[in-house]
């Protein structure tokens, strides 16, 4: 058994420079935290590691970090409503600086557990009896993060884009992301004609976000895998020359940004009066939020295959492989068209020293075209080719 702990602290800062005071940009961040992993081997009693029959290989780890970010930059635009309504609303609210300095700061406290559990099964071969490896197990991973997140001053916005309002998140409203595993493979040694012959072929199935027996929230992907390599050369051969090939499928799961995209805010001005007197100013704002909904997004699945011929003799050792891989589901985002009708008021009276009243009948309702991006599985990635790799050894004369 083998225990491990490890400690870190980091720091990054680009202090505010004397000739940015203008600007007055600023940004700073921190990150500590700690791992502890354990790796544990069991086998029978009395039977060394190399040669034992069975054996059971346990590895776990927990990783977590403090993270702190701090950015500051001065912001200049139109004297603008603010509002920081998080729900369908629509209120009386005030106007916001041509001119401010927002400060965003970012608290992270991510969790990432780790833990596999795996047994293997040798039998002993001999001759033209090939010699089997059965390895079986399963792996489990968490991801969390219980920070505060992102917060600013809501009224007091970093830049935005127009009609789109900006709110502070928490992380810790992402809902966590577990993933579990399942694998079998047999790994296989032969020497058909005096030839060394390797083969690993086996199955795992990834399950994201697992719910019992019906599978993963987020898709359970079977992916098959075979890996085989031949040499062309006997064993007591000097020089090295093999076929291999292989040909699998992988899976990949959506990030917790992807899966927990956050709600989008449309703020939509009603009625603006703009006075000289700031006490007889008043705006009004309609606040519209669409929830973006990812319970969609399935894992991203790769298939790829390759062939290859590796060489050595003296020293020099070169790699000539061709490769194919397709990737579908891959994670983007589509751009969705939104309506937003906005209802305009018309100002009834104007009093002195007081905000304007307004005529609570709408005189209109107008129609604005808006959109949000919302996570999608929809790229397909395809690639091929040949690539080559030489390694040759140090030619003295020319150092």
């Amino acid at each position: 058994t083998s225990l491990r702990a490890r400690l870190w602290s980091t720091v990054d800062e680009r202090r505010l420079a004397p000739d940015d005071l203008r600007l007055r940009r600023e940004r700073r961040a921190a990150d500590r935290g700690g791992r502890f992993d354990v790796q544990a081997t069991w086998r029978p009693a009395d039977r060394a590691l190399a040669t034992a029959p069975l054996r059971v290989d346990l590895t776990a780890a927990a990783t977590w970090s403090v993270q702190s970010a701090f950015h500051q930059e001065l912001v200049t635009r139109d004297i603008f409503p603010v509002t920081a309504a998080r729900t369908d609303t629509t209120l009386a609210v005030g106007f916001g600086r041509s001119e401010y300095l927002p400060r965003v700061t970012v608290d992270g406290r991510p969790l990432n557990l780790y833990a596999r559990l795996e047994a293997t099964r040798r039998f002993a071969g001999g001759g033209s009896t090939p010699r089997h490896a059965i390895v079986a197990g399963g792996e489990w991973r968490l991801d969390r993060n219980r920070g505060a997140g992102r917060q600013f001053d809501p009224l007091e916005p970093p830049r935005q884009n127009f009609l789109v309002g900006d709110r502070p998140r928490a992380f810790a409203d992402v809902p966590a992301l577990a993933q579990l595993a399942l694998y079998a493979e047999d790994r296989l040694r032969a020497a058909p004609f005096g030839r060394a012959l390797d083969v690993q072929a086996g199955v795992r199935a990834d399950v994201l976000q697992p719910r019992g027996v019906r599978g993963g929230a987020f898709g359970t992907v079977v992916g098959p895998r075979l890996n085989a390599s031949w040499s062309l050369l006997p064993r007591a051969s000097a020089a090295l020359l093999r076929v291999r090939g292989g040909a699998g499928v992988t899976a990949k799961a959506p990030t917790l940004a992807q899966l927990s995209p956050g709600p989008r805010f449309f703020d939509l001005v009603n009625f603006n009066y703009f006075a000289a007197d700031p006490a007889e100013r008043l705006a009004i704002v309609t606040t519209r939020v669409i929830a973006r909904d990812a319970r969609g997004l399935r894992a991203a699945r790769a298939r790829k295959a390759e062939l290859g011929l590796d060489g050595g003799w003296r020293g020099a050792f070169g790699t000539l492989v061709a490769f194919d891989e397709r990737t579908t589901g891959a994670f983007g985002a589509t751009r969705i068209p939104v309506v937003l009708p906005v209802e305009r008021f018309r100002l009834a009276e104007t009093p002195t020293g007081r905000p304007p009243v307004v005529d609570p009948v709408p005189v209109r309702t107008d129609t604005l075209l808006s959109a949000y991006d919302a996570p999608v599985n929809s790229r397909r990635i395809a690639s091929r080719g040949v690539e080559l790799t030489l390694d040759l050894p140090e030619w003295r004369p020319v150092r």
